[in-house]
């Protein structure tokens, strides 16, 4: 399991959790398994690979396709930090940590890392942008 890796190599336990944006879950799952592997393999690091969890709750519509709550999420940290990104990928992500950050049965740890790893050129895309305007 991937989690039980790292947190083998790390001072604090760890939890992992992929935001799916685009295909099934357990496809997904099976391919960050096997990429991780092989970074664990080329770094010769001689353990497991840790837990980790994958939600397919915030794909909405449909790849490309904005949530309502991914446009207000972009809105919201434009506004609150002055910080931009694309409506394709993080915004979903960041609208699912949000929306699990809020529901009072989860347990968060003090400190959260989010990373994002794609969708910067969709920030140009002024299609996305005349849609997210009505959420102002």
């Amino acid at each position: 399991m991937i989690t039980d890796r790292m947190n083998a190599l790390l001072p604090h336990p760890l939890r992992v959790l992929g935001v799916n944006v685009i295909q099934s879950s357990d496809q997904l799952h099976t391919q960050v398994e096997k990429l991780a592997a092989e970074v664990l393999d080329l770094l010769h690091v001689p353990c497991s690979l840790p837990s980790f969890e994958i939600t397919s709750n915030f794909i909405g519509p449909g790849y490309g396709i904005p949530t309502p709550e991914s446009s207000k999420v972009i809105i919201e940290c434009f506004r609150t930090d002055g910080i931009l990104f694309d409506p394709v990928y993080t915004s979903k992500g960041v609208a699912a940590v949000k929306h699990l950050m809020q529901q009072k049965s989860q347990e968060f740890p003090e400190k959260i890392v989010f990373w994002h790893t794609g969708g910067g050129p969709a920030i140009f895309d002024q299609h996305y942008y005349a849609d997210l305007l009505s959420y102002t």
